[in-house]
């Protein structure tokens, strides 16, 4: 069952009052099964990407994983270049929530989408910190799918007000997508495993060429 979260202003009482609604949206990706699955393959690409990107510059993206994690990799590899089933899976997830999405938020906009994915892996002690993926003109929205973990989640803040915050448990196997322009961050990893989970950022096709970094693979129309 799909559930929605929503960050949404009160009527403003004059003209400089900030008004927003900001929606997020959860679903299931895949089974707890599947994930077991994912989890060993991700696992086996961390080390084969670690190696073979050493050269490579890093930067994670604010997360504070630091240079010797996948994250900060992000750049030169896609997840949606992988050959496993999960891909195809994962496209048609996201290009299904962000239709509800336009729906839920009253849009009639039409596009062809692009996105960038990447996987992040958590160790015990570690923790995404505070972040954004943008607030340029062309921001859109990001996803999120928690692949393997134990007690933890990902907390969004209103960016008018960091103290609100809505924090959505990271559950094996989910998906949310969330406007990519909103601070977010994780709870600490306490596990005696790894927290793995898969992320991406969506835009529209038209502002492919104006991006800095990242590979960004056709999703589809909406």
């Amino acid at each position: 069952m799909k559930t929605v979260y929503q960050f949404k202003s009160k009527e403003a009482r004059n003209p400089f009052a900030p008004e927003f609604e900001y929606n997020l949206i959860e679903d299931i990706c895949f089974s707890y099964g599947q994930c077991q699955e994912i989890k060993e393959y991700l696992l086996n690409k961390e080390k084969y990407l670690l190696d073979k990107l050493q050269d490579k510059p890093s930067m994670d993206g604010n997360t504070g994983l630091g240079e010797s994690s996948i994250t900060s990799k992000f750049p030169h590899f896609s997840l949606f270049d992988f050959d496993h089933y999960m891909v195809k899976i994962i496209q048609s997830k996201v290009l299904e929530l962000f239709s509800n999405i336009l729906d839920i938020s009253n849009k009639s906009w039409h596009s062809h989408l692009y996105a960038q994915s990447w996987f992040n892996v958590m160790r015990c002690g570690q923790k995404i910190n505070l972040h954004t993926h943008g607030v340029n003109e062309d921001i859109l929205y990001g996803f999120h799918i928690t692949i393997s973990s134990e007690n933890t989640s990902t907390v969004y803040h209103n960016p008018f007000d960091h103290r609100q915050v809505i924090e959505v448990p990271n559950k094996i196997g989910h998906i949310t997508l969330f406007p990519n322009f909103l601070p977010h961050q994780t709870s600490k990893y306490l596990g005696n495993d790894v927290r793995i989970s898969i992320a991406g950022d969506l835009t529209d096709s038209s502002s492919v060429s104006k991006k800095e970094y990242g590979i960004y693979r056709p999703l589809g129309f909406v």
